[in-house]
């Protein structure tokens, strides 16, 4: 396997980067972006290749994803989000507030994820879960499988 990376300029010249000893540890941020930009820039160079492709898929497999500090999948009529948290925090440390298409997490971490579609806000909650672990449970306005927890915005995903 070869692995490279490619650093583009504004006037769209493109020159070889090396990789850190830090940044080939697992679950480093450009690893957890990866096969998103990879299927993006798939989806805007290759766009028949990429539309068979996501409609080859096995429709029964439910989508899960890894983000930085949380994991998250889609459980049918809800999304689950397995937040990373200090093992010292307690019920009271944390603040959350769901939005009808945003999480918004401002303790014991601050993270808002922009949601892919609506949420039913009355329908969510959380709860701890192992130490150093939140979890998230959004209830779907609408049960149908959602391949991806962020809503995308010009071509990234927020």
């Amino acid at each position: 396997m070869y692995i490279g990376r490619l650093k583009w300029s504004d006037g769209g010249l493109v020159e070889n980067v090396d990789f850190r000893i830090g940044e080939l540890q697992p679950g480093a941020p450009w690893m957890q972006r990866a096969v998103t930009e990879n299927l993006e820039h798939q989806k805007s160079t290759q766009p028949e290749q990429h539309a068979a492709a996501q409609d080859s898929g096995d429709p029964d497999q439910r989508a899960e994803g890894v983000g930085d500090g949380y994991t998250w999948k889609d459980d049918g009529e809800e999304v689950e989000v397995l937040l990373d948290v200090p093992e010292s925090t307690t019920r009271k440390n944390v603040k959350i507030e769901f939005r009808r298409q945003e999480v918004r997490i401002s303790n014991p971490k601050t993270l808002t994820l922009k949601l892919f579609k609506n949420v039913e806000v009355d329908g969510c909650s959380w709860t701890m879960g192992k130490p150093g672990q939140l979890v998230l449970t959004l209830e779907k306005a609408d049960a149908a499988p959602w391949p991806q927890l962020l809503k995308e915005l010009e071509g990234l995903y927020l």
